[in-house]
């Protein structure tokens, strides 16, 4: 079976690291938004391989798993 990677994409382990403009398309954002995010606290997981920034896809996508947040449950009104 052929491999069916893109080639911008960099194969770790049982991760891949993909560049910062492809994470972004992803999530339909651009690039300078991720970079704010590295500025969370935790920030947006990220290595520099040279001056590219790529981000492992696992790691992001817990990152951002762990900023769902949940609505309040409604209030009630009155007096019980």
């Amino acid at each position: 079976m052929p491999d069916t990677t893109p080639t911008n994409v960099i194969a770790i382990e049982d991760d891949e690291l993909i560049p910062d403009a492809q994470l972004a398309e992803q999530w339909g954002t651009v690039t300078r938004t991720l970079n704010s995010y590295d500025r969370a606290s935790p920030g947006l997981p990220f290595v520099k391989i040279g001056k590219r920034k790529y981000r492992p896809v696992k790691a992001c996508r817990a990152w951002l798993a762990a900023r769902i947040k949940q609505p309040n449950p409604p209030r009630r009104r009155g007096r019980r």
